[in-house]
């Protein structure tokens, strides 16, 4: 039926592994709403306690763990598109989520070795199908995903490797990496959807893509990250963080964000694009010692990673399941909650005085979005199927 659910499909066709979107949204998005929580009950309650540092459990898992997953689910399911070409399902395809449920099993019960090498080895596996995908379909512009794909590889590598001791490098730092280059993935794509989206809904099909000032803004973002990562300071940083932060905001102007915001599907991804020139200019008040660095860290990972995330997941996996592409009272809500807890979590670590009741309420907000997507789109996840066959 147009717009409704088919019929639950028999044990032998697995629906819920023919598409990559399926199991990997459900399952990443059941891992923030799990994950947060159990977080906060490290912070304040010192249990359950991880095998790693708890912070370093906290800001990798919500990284390689919670938007890994998600990343994975889209790639593997746009690159279908991209390249014509069928890609990771049915056994396969189990087997890349059961690689992700055991990483994050051995993350938190038993980390070591074999644990670090199963967690590493997913992004790898993407990596090499999605560029496998686009050498035999002769796409070249989604190139610069697979190089993103790589570097994540070696962050998460990293990561671990140091956890281990196996080198020098701070385990927050390769997180940050990790963080900078997911922001860089999000200019890519979101740079992409976020103004093609917008001109089919409000701008009758009209292009709204401005890509010369977009690939500029891009590269300047990448110049203010890679000084920081190089351990440059003060305005090696903070000149190009500000650049870049105009620039992209400049162009959000140019996507008629103020028309989209009438409209909740849309209105989610401009709000969510938003928080990164928002967190490039309190990275580069940070770079000169103004903010603390956490809080453009957490605009990054709350507000434009966590809302991006959100409003791709309920759009692509509609689209995809041949459900109607419209927000119910769940995605609603949902769109509500994240922003709000973006906002609270900026709020805790720009104001330290009552940092403890905000961050509970932020974390309290980010659970509650999530589950209110969980509520709207299990049932769809597992077992529609499109209309057109």
């Amino acid at each position: 039926m147009p717009g409704g659910f088919a019929a639950k499909p028999r044990a032998a066709d697995v629906l819920f592994l023919r598409d990559a979107f399926r199991p990997f949204y459900l399952f990443g998005t059941a891992f923030a709403a799990i994950a947060i929580p159990l977080w906060l009950a490290m912070w304040y309650r010192s249990t359950p306690m991880p095998s790693m540092p708890p912070l370093y459990w906290h800001t990798h898992e919500m990284l390689f763990g919670f938007a890994g997953a998600i990343i994975v689910g889209f790639l593997l399911t746009a690159a279908r598109n991209w390249t014509g070409l069928p890609l990771p399902s049915g056994i396969v395809l189990g087997g890349m989520v059961a690689l992700w449920i055991a990483a994050r099993l051995a993350n938190f019960f038993a980390h070591g070795v074999v644990g670090a090498v199963v967690d590493v080895l997913l992004f790898l596996l993407v990596a090499v199908i999605l560029a496998r995908a686009l050498l035999r379909s002769g796409n070249c512009a989604n190139w610069p995903i697979v190089g993103v794909l790589i570097l994540l590889t070696a962050a998460n590598a990293l990561f671990h490797a140091s956890i281990l001791g196996a080198v020098s490098i701070a385990p927050i730092t390769t997180v940050e990496a990790g963080l900078m280059l997911v922001v860089v993935l999000i200019l890519i794509i979101g740079g992409r959807v976020v103004p093609g989206f917008t001109a089919n809904a409000i701008a009758g099909g009209r292009s709204l893509r401005r890509p010369r000032l977009h690939a500029v803004a891009t590269i300047i973002t990448l110049v203010a990250f890679a000084a920081d990562l190089f351990g440059a300071e003060g305005a090696w940083i903070c000149v190009p963080a500000l650049g870049a932060a105009g620039l992209l905001a400049a162009e959000t102007f140019q996507w008629q964000a103020h028309r989209a915001l009438r409209q909740p599907l849309l209105r989610v991804l401009h709000l969510s694009y938003v928080w990164i020139p928002l967190g490039l200019f309190l990275f580069a008040l940070a770079s000169i010692g103004i903010v603390p660095r956490t809080a453009a860290m957490h605009a990054f990972a709350v507000g434009a990673l966590g809302g991006m995330i959100l409003g791709m997941v309920v759009r692509t996996g509609m689209a995809h399941a041949g459900v109607a592409v419209v927000a119910r009272r769940w995605e609603l809500l949902a769109f509500m909650l994240i922003p709000a807890a973006a906002f609270l979590r900026l709020l805790s670590a720009l104001v330290p005085a009552g940092g403890a009741s905000t961050l509970t309420l932020s974390g309290a907000a980010w659970t509650a979005a999530f589950l209110a997507y969980l509520a709207g789109h299990t049932r769809m996840l597992a077992f529609s199927r499109r209309c057109d066959g």
